[in-house]
């Protein structure tokens, strides 16, 4: 009964998401997490950020219909930035879902950059600390830990690469090894 109710605030938190664009984390500096996505790889953030990338966070939940809808969008800006191989990492954090349904997920949905699971992965807790309250968000860290983005929004490959180009991160092919690498 609980976790229903939680997924129909869910729900209409991120339908007024949709409607209204607003920022969906108060925070202007990122803070660290470790966590273990839904293969098993260990992601630090400020490891990232201190190698000098760029961090794009997607936070989603699986039944979340504009998650699904705008996979694609994210994914393809994800090949556009060369697939974790260059300046920006593409890291999903997912709410309230387990390693098996967030794996379902990727590959339902053809998604290929790794994702940290809401249940068995940390994902709840990365939510909590970045205090998402809608989904989806995508939220941009400079490598100084800054948030340059706090939501991009209206979500599409053309905003997500608009504001990775005017944060000064350059295009990249994804090399065919990352691409299969980072496929399921």
């Amino acid at each position: 009964m609980y976790r229903k109710l939680l997924f129909i605030i869910i729900f209409l938190i991120s339908v007024l998401h949709t409607q209204t664009g607003v920022s969906q984390t108060p925070l202007t500096t990122a803070p660290n997490f470790t966590a273990i996505d839904s293969r098993g790889n260990y992601h630090d953030l400020y490891s990232y950020l201190n190698n000098g990338q760029y961090v794009l966070l997607d936070f989603f939940y699986n039944e979340c219909l504009v998650c699904q809808t705008h996979v694609p969008e994210v994914d393809n800006a994800f090949i556009q930035f060369g697939c974790n191989s260059e300046e920006v990492y593409f890291l999903g954090v997912n709410f309230e879902n387990t390693d098996g349904e967030v794996i379902t997920f990727e590959n339902e949905y053809g998604l290929h950059y790794s994702n940290i699971s809401g249940d068995d992965g940390g994902g709840n807790d990365i939510v909590s600390l970045f205090q998402v309250i809608a989904f989806p968000t995508i939220i941009l860290i400079a490598p100084d830990k800054s948030i340059p983005k706090p939501d991009i929004w209206p979500l599409t490959m053309v905003n997500i690469i608009d504001e990775l180009l005017s944060a000064g991160v350059d295009t990249m092919p994804c090399p065919s090894a990352a691409i299969h690498k980072n496929s399921f």
